[in-house]
């Protein structure tokens, strides 16, 4: 019990010397867009319209229709350019975010300024082998001693 009061006093009068934000913060708070978010059903009875809408919307209305009219032809259509905005939007933050996490972890080490932090990066992120920004940050701060 000693010891782990020692580590937690040891990381109380370190932990100022951290600037970063926490490593969840760079992750994106969203899902990323699903497909069939934006699917739109259509069921036809004899060549009319009997139901239109989304299934997450209103899934009730869905299944009461198929159990109302059992042959009942369904389909599928996807809106694909609200798919594509919503792809785009969610790719835009996810790019801010990684930039920002760079930003900070260049901040963080003092090299801002300095013309290989580029290098040192890219090759922290091939070696942290898909760990997430934890990994990365892990061997930016072994090799960023070599830019320094």
């Amino acid at each position: 019990m000693s010891i782990l009061m020692d580590v937690n006093v040891i990381y109380q009068s370190i932990k100022p010397l951290f600037k970063m934000k926490p490593f969840n913060y760079y992750s994106s708070s969203t899902p990323a867009p699903n497909k069939s978010d934006y699917e739109v059903i259509y069921l036809y009875d004899k060549g009319v319209v009997i139901w239109k809408g989304r299934f997450k919307d209103d899934e009730h209305g869905y299944l009461d229709t198929i159990r109302k009219y059992p042959g009942a032809v369904k389909q599928v259509t996807v809106d694909g350019e609200a798919y594509r905005q919503a792809r785009i939007a969610y790719q835009k933050e996810v790019n801010r975010l990684y930039d920002e996490f760079k930003n900070d972890l260049f901040e963080e080490f003092g090299v801002v300024n300095n013309p290989r932090r580029w290098q040192c990066f890219e090759i922290a992120n091939d070696w942290s082998n898909g760990s997430g920004k934890e990994g990365i940050y892990d061997k930016f701060e072994i090799l960023v001693e070599l830019i320094k």
